[in-house]
């Protein structure tokens, strides 16, 4: 049978907008952005310390090395200057043949070395300019000298903070993000508020095409849209728990870092003041050293010493400059070590 009551055309057109007034989630979600921002910026700061720390430390390789073989150089220029003399002597008649070969192999050994520390030299710019991203076929100088350099002035912190340690802040960040999470499934219990508005024409017809040719009706409705969670399981009760148990897992984990902190501030300032000692007993013997050279060099030029003299004492010169730069490499990268310890390793 025919429907008396139900035109055969019909049309509408509506639309509605919508607006929340209230939901638990979506403020614990405002919340949870700003955290993750501040652990993405944390992050890129941990980044940027490990990579100072790394170039620091190749570009003290770089300038200690280049220091090295400005020595290498000198010391070759005084063998080579009293080889020279040595061989004009025994030509004459005044030193044997075996204080010449001496001094020779004395000169050969120091060319090897000094070969071997070039080689040193080349691998710790290749080092550098791989922590600074620098192209490995481009020249690379380090002009900076070591007496430019702070080393002997050590600053010992009475009482590190260990916020100043990006690891910890990390770490507090997450903790907060845990806590979030706990807000976040406590706010699944609570209801959620919403304004609503929908406004729209209507319009139907017996006949299809005497739709556009009548007039269409106008219709409007505003209200308030609230949905209350009644019975969500035990789903949300043991996201919470978990979450509880994540809360105090963090909270462990802080008071251990802290704990681990504090040690290796500890370690580490220990490590920088010992370093700092063995540089001073290493600088009084490379001037020791150095004297003691200058003054057999003289003796044997005078000819009240002898060749054998000449030739120890400036491997023993040569032994101490070795041992001097070894212990000024070993301070300043305690030093760094002990900046990243603190947390005051400079950055920018």
């Amino acid at each position: 049978l025919p429907n008396f009551f139900q035109l055969k055309a019909a049309g509408d057109a509506s639309a509605t907008i919508s607006q929340l007034i209230f939901s638990g989630s979506y403020i614990v979600g405002l919340q949870a952005a700003k955290a993750y921002s501040e652990l993405s910026k944390k992050s890129s700061k941990q980044t940027k310390i490990e990579i100072v720390e790394n170039v620091t430390k190749a570009y003290y390789m770089v300038m200690i090395g280049q220091e090295r073989m400005s020595l290498f150089n000198i010391n070759l220029s005084r063998l080579d200057t009293l080889l020279r003399q040595t061989r004009a002597l025994n030509e004459n008649g005044f030193v044997e043949k075996i204080d010449v070969d001496r001094l020779e192999v004395s000169y050969n050994n120091l060319l090897i070395e000094k070969q071997k520390g070039e080689n040193l030299l080349e691998l710790g710019r290749v080092l550098l300019k791989y922590q600074i991203g620098m192209p490995v076929d481009k020249s690379l100088i380090v002009k900076e000298k070591i007496s430019e350099l702070p080393s002997n002035n050590i600053v010992v912190a009475n009482r590190p903070d260990v916020k100043n340690r990006i690891e910890y802040n990390l770490l507090q960040t997450k903790r907060e993000l845990e806590v979030l999470n706990l807000k976040n499934v406590r706010a699944g219990y609570l209801p959620t508020l919403a304004a609503f508005a929908t406004g729209g024409i209507f319009n139907s017809h017996n006949k299809f095409e005497r739709m556009f040719i009548t007039p269409w009706y106008s219709y409007s409705l505003v209200g308030l849209n609230l949905s209350v969670p009644i019975f969500d399981g035990f789903g949300k009760y043991y996201k919470g728990q978990q979450a509880k148990l994540e809360i105090q897992k963090s909270d462990n984990d802080l008071r251990n870092l802290e704990n681990t902190i504090n040690l290796q501030v500890k370690q580490s300032e220990i490590s920088l003041k010992n370093y700092q000692i063995t540089l001073e007993s290493q600088k009084r013997n490379l001037d020791l050293a150095t004297e003691i050279a200058r003054v057999t060099k003289i003796k044997y030029q005078e000819g009240i010493g002898s060749n054998l003299e000449v030739v120890t004492a400036e491997s023993s010169l040569r032994e101490s400059q070795v041992n001097y730069f070894n212990a000024m490499y070993d301070v300043l990268v305690a030093n760094v070590d002990y900046q990243v310890s603190l947390g005051t390793l400079p950055v920018e």
